[in-house]
């Protein structure tokens, strides 16, 4: 799960035993007697109360070297994988996961999202991004001549041999599109009640119903919230985290009914954190952020918090655990994939995160 727009990681897991905390934030911080403890100095956000309760894990001080504040930067450095920012790779670090991944189903990766995701971008294993389930649902219509005239006109243009490499590969993939609006319009319901009606839960939803469906779905991205909490920070973080703590608690109930509960993981990316001090209401861009992980997790915290005291030069909070630290757990940890095939600059995984 992609929190968009750089989540603040002090306000999803609180140093409420720092006084620094206060100190930095005295109007916008979560009122301390809320905190929700994980031990005597940090706590969960109290909206993430589900989360707290299943046992969930969290990544503290996850960042990068030479951060830039910048939401197009950051985001392309998380959607590719490259912690210096000085990589240039033409394939995202899930499109990369993939590869690694892909045998012989239809579709490896997914994005439940509004546009295509950069870091589903692979070299030869099918990624997609749809909306909603119903993506392209016109064009799998049999009893409509229009939509089974538009169907075949597609399928005759894909399946042409003729043109050049990257006309006969665009074909190829429209192919796969096909195939796989097919495939999505056959996805058994899920029981939309047992689902708070929110954006997220919607999203995730569709996860529960792609891998009901075995797919052979493998990696799956939702790119989801409006994190950038410049001014209305404490209202718009707390319900956005309440929205996320709902959603993913009625997802896990929903994959704990169809059996996966131990075989699937969730893990939230963020491009960056916020700063310490708050501005008029709000928190601007910062570096350092806190992961959620759920599912096959050693519960409570991991990583090192960042300082509340030795601040950067900037008054932002110094990195303790690399991005791509991060990234190598979850390839080498749960997918079973060398960090050196799907990581421009490899380093060792996170030891105790996953149980895989």
């Amino acid at each position: 799960i992609e929190l968009e727009g750089g989540n603040d990681g002090l306000d999803t897991v609180i140093p409420y035993g720092d006084p620094h905390y206060v100190d930095h934030r005295p109007t916008v911080g979560v009122d301390l007697e809320t905190v929700l403890a994980i031990d005597d100095e940090v706590g969960f956000n109290p909206n993430l109360a589900a989360f707290h309760a299943s046992g969930g894990a969290v990544l503290e001080g996850v960042g990068m070297t030479d951060p830039d504040l910048s939401h197009f930067e950051s985001a392309r450095r998380w959607w590719i994988g490259d912690i210096t920012g000085n990589a240039t790779v033409a394939t995202g670090f899930l499109g990369r996961v993939c590869d690694q991944l892909a045998r012989d189903e239809p579709v490896t990766g997914v994005s439940i999202g509004r546009s295509a995701a950069p870091t589903m971008r692979s070299d030869h294993a099918v990624t997609l991004s749809v909306p909603d389930p119903w993506a392209g649902g016109g064009l799998t219509a049999t009893d409509w001549p229009f939509a089974m005239a538009a169907r075949q006109g597609l399928a005759t243009i894909a399946s042409s041999s003729d043109g050049s490499p990257l006309q006969q590969l665009a074909g190829a993939n429209m192919t796969r599109a096909l195939d796989f609006l097919d495939v999505l319009g056959t996805l058994p319901e899920r029981d939309v009640r047992t689902y708070p009606g929110s954006q997220i839960s919607f999203q995730l939803q569709t996860c529960a119903r792609l891998l009901a469906g075995e797919t052979g779905v493998r990696v799956i991205h939702v790119p989801w919230g409006s994190f950038d909490t410049h001014d209305d920070h404490r209202g718009s973080h707390d319900y956005q985290l309440m929205e996320l703590d709902e959603a993913v608690a009625a997802f896990r109930a929903d994959l704990q009914t169809l059996g996966l509960a131990d075989t699937a993981l969730i893990a939230t990316t963020s491009e960056f954190g916020r700063r310490p001090a708050e501005n008029a209401g709000g928190t601007d861009h910062g570096t350092a952020s806190t992961m959620l992980l759920a599912g096959p997790v050693t519960p409570g915290r991991h990583g090192d918090a960042p300082s509340l005291r030795d601040l950067d030069d900037d008054g932002n909070l110094v990195a303790t655990v690399g991005m791509d630290a991060y990234y190598a757990t979850l390839a080498e940890s749960w997918f079973g994939v060398p960090a050196t095939d799907v990581l421009p600059d490899a380093t060792e995984p996170i030891p105790g995160l996953i149980q895989a």
